[in-house]
């Protein structure tokens, strides 16, 4: 396809003129928002792959009947049907399954996610940069039993709590070992785990690093 670029138009009887530098400004910008976006996703699908409670094939339906029978608090992470807003999560509520999609945003510091809501409260939810960072906040500091939700089934000021993740599969010994590492981590004085000064082979301190979550 033959690229153009304007640099003109017209208004009534008044014609006007475009410096094309602008459009190329323009066109600069939207694409490098567009590799920020898309690098940002390709960095969390990674480590989505890890966690073990990604469902990337699931969709609304299923995550509802996946989760009925599960306890409050349960909850997974799915790929959203929205293609706007790359992740929902699901979550048993004492209500009933509910899911609540995420709100991928680019900014000149990068990418953000968070909850979606209304327009009024964007400034009260908790932001991260990465998907997995936001789900461990929230269940970390319980920030969603102040969120509160009314369904049209009736249900009114019911709180959302993530507490529980449902994994996948049964998670391997290796994975909850690291995370067992790093959720001790958070209570010495460096609130990390340093790699680096642990008497283990490198492969291992690669492997200790590819995911820092506790979740």
């Amino acid at each position: 396809m033959k690229m153009t670029t304007l640099d003109r138009w017209e208004s009534g009887n008044h014609s006007h003129t475009k410096l094309p530098c602008k459009i190329f400004e323009m066109k600069l910008y939207i694409d490098d928002q567009k590799y920020t976006l898309i690098n940002a996703i390709n960095q969390t699908n990674y480590k989505l792959q890890q966690c073990g409670w990604y469902y990337p094939h699931m969709t609304r339906d299923m995550a509802k009947q996946f989760l009925q029978k599960k306890a409050v608090g349960c909850f997974l992470l799915r790929q959203s049907s929205d293609s706007v807003r790359n992740y929902t999560i699901s979550v048993k509520t004492a209500a009933g399954v509910v899911s609540i999609r995420i709100v991928t945003s680019v900014t000149d510091d990068g990418v953000s996610f968070r909850l979606d809501c209304s327009k009024k409260l964007t400034d009260h939810v908790v932001e991260e940069n990465c998907v997995i960072d936001l789900v461990q906040q929230l269940v970390e500091t319980k920030a969603l039993t102040s969120y509160r939700f009314s369904d049209n089934r009736g249900h009114k000021n019911i709180a959302l709590q993530l507490e529980t993740p449902v994994s996948v599969q049964p998670t391997s010994l290796r994975h909850l070992s690291r995370l067992a590492l790093h959720k001790h981590a958070q209570f010495t004085k460096t609130k990390s785990l340093q790699c680096d000064k642990l008497p283990v082979p490198n492969s291992l301190k690669e492997y200790l690093l590819e995911y820092t979550n506790i979740v």
